[in-house]
């Protein structure tokens, strides 16, 4: 029996003894809490006994967008290695990393878990996200060219440009001398990019609202999507079907047949000369190396979530952070406006050159990785060893980003923002770069990592270069938002004002003379304080 089956066979035994909890006698129900907790195979793996016992505190969780939160807690509790239900273990230990997701071996490249990866609930295709192995290197050998160094260097233009509308934009709402919600604005820039490099089709969400519904129905598509997971960790699926209303399902059919017109319009264009744009590489072109028409509409519909809304989570990040921290938005301004002296200067290759700008980058995707959900894999036959740990076929293996990137195992002060523990020769220890993977690693990690680099550093410089932040007067805890696949997002309300010339002497020569008028927060670090 493979570990897939297994596990299906394992999930249902399970939720067979969830659903019988209130026929079974008190004994009986004494002896499967024993047998579970006592003499499980994975009983010597510590681990909260309610969520060993039943799946119903993480589906809770779960349904809430907290289980990264709860996971990150018992981690704290527990140690590296917890056991967060019957048969799913969570690691925060850097050797499973390579364990989980880079094994030695292809033959032991383990399958995700169905209860997030499915085939399109319309077109029962699957995506580069969800293919199994044997799926998964076609797509990634399409993908390949993509998101190659000659790619990027296509496209850079084309970035700069977006780049270049969003100061443009932004230039227009700091002359109102009122708060921005930065998040907004980084969300319509992401997705112009990564909409006019999937279709050569500019969205203009950053200029007109034509368009913005998609960036709303993508925050819907992304809430439905992990809500649809509940059912399943619970096992009652077709249950859940029966009894609960289409919205959710009508939210995801929405957005991905949105996504499947412009992709269709798109490929009854056929080639766009002087321009490669995503279609150009996926389309079959007789030579069975392209992606069918169902397996473009997929994997376009998970570029533009991988493309957009980490992008934005991982900008706003990095916002959030240095107007909090006076002496890390000190620096990385000089930084940047030290290296440029004019705009047009700044460039993917330049910007890649700036050590605390990517320090700066770094340390936010530590504290707020993009992708903060928990995506288990299974264990296949005959089982494997993680971290001294022998696991059996069939059981559920995970690595929890922002719990081991805010482990005090891993990391000094592992809470505060210290981008200069990442820059050469820091003495800052613990300090384990071993263990920080925003991009995942092995065969399945980001195709397009370089690319979501490129754009972040372009965009932090041109804001940086352009305008002097403050924040806003609504205070909040990023950890206070919820995750449903990606960060469920507040509004992120800064003050800008315009650089109008910069001096390396320190002194201002900005006309921020409104914001004196504005009361401030009591913020610690704050860079306008």
């Amino acid at each position: 029996m493979s570990g897939l089956h297994l596990w299906f066979v394992t999930s249902f035994v399970t939720q067979i003894w969830f659903l019988a909890e209130a026929y079974f006698p008190p004994k009986g129900l004494f002896t499967l809490a024993i047998f579970r907790l006592k003499f499980h195979y994975l009983s010597a793996i510590p681990g909260p006994p309610a969520w060993i016992l039943s799946r119903l505190p993480y589906a809770w969780a779960l349904r809430r967008g907290d289980l990264v939160h709860r996971i990150v807690e018992l981690h704290e509790t527990y140690g590296p290695v917890v056991r967060i239900a019957s048969n799913e273990v969570s690691f925060t230990d850097e050797r499973a990393w390579n364990s989980i997701y880079a094994p030695y071996r292809k033959t032991l490249n383990l399958p995700k878990s169905p209860f997030w990866y499915r085939p399109r609930i319309n077109n029962g295709s699957y995506g580069i996200m969800a293919a199994p192995p044997a799926e998964h290197g076609r797509f990634r050998r399409v993908f390949a060219p993509a998101f190659s160094e000659k790619s990027m260097l296509e496209h850079e233009p084309m970035i700069i440009q977006y780049a270049d509308v969003l100061v443009s934009q932004l230039k227009i709402e700091a002359s109102k001398q009122a708060a921005v919600d930065i998040v907004d604005w980084f969300e319509y820039a992401a997705f112009d990019i990564v909409g006019d490099l999937a279709f050569s089709k500019p969205f203009h969400t950053l200029e007109s609202d034509e368009f913005r519904y998609l960036v709303h129905a993508l925050r819907k598509f992304l809430h439905a999507f992990t809500q649809a997971v509940v059912p399943r960790v619970l096992g009652l699926e077709i249950i859940w079907r029966l009894i609960v209303p289409r919205l959710s399902r009508q939210k995801q059919m929405a957005y991905n047949k949105s996504l499947n017109y412009f992709t269709h319009q798109r490929q009854s264009q056929g080639e766009t000369p002087g321009k490669n744009d995503l279609m150009t590489y996926f389309t079959e072109r007789g030579d069975g190396k392209g992606l069918s028409i169902v397996e473009t509409e997929n994997a376009i519909g998970d570029i533009m979530i991988a493309g957009s809304e980490t992008v934005a989570s991982t900008l706003s990040a990095v916002c959030y952070h240095i107007v909090r921290n006076s002496p890390a938005y000190e620096q990385l301004t000089k930084e940047i406006r030290g290296t440029f002296e004019r705009e047009k200067d700044i460039t993917a290759s330049a910007t890649a050159e700036l050590p605390f700008l990517d320090a700066v980058i770094n340390e936010a995707m530590r504290l707020c990785p993009s992708l903060p959900a928990v995506m288990p894999r299974i264990v296949t036959e005959p089982g494997m060893e993680v971290c001294n740990h022998w696991l059996p076929p069939g059981t559920l293996v995970t690595f929890c980003q922002l719990a081991a990137y805010t482990s005090a195992t891993n990391f000094a002060s592992p809470k505060e923002f210290i981008p200069a523990r990442w820059l050469p020769g820091s003495d800052i220890k613990p300090h384990n770069p071993n263990v920080f993977y925003p991009f995942s690693v092995g065969p399945r990690d980001c195709v397009g990592k370089n690319f979501a680099l490129a754009e972040v550093r372009l965009i932090l410089t041109k804001l940086l270069w352009n305008f002097d932040l403050r924040l806003g007067e609504k205070e909040w805890d990023w950890y206070s938002q919820k995750a449903f696949l990606v960060w469920d997002k507040q509004p992120l309300y800064l003050e800008l004002c315009v650089k109008s010339r910069y001096r390396l002497d320190g002194s201002d020569g900005n006309d921020c003379s409104h914001w004196r008028a504005v009361s401030r927060l009591n913020v610690p670090n704050s860079p306008c304080a």
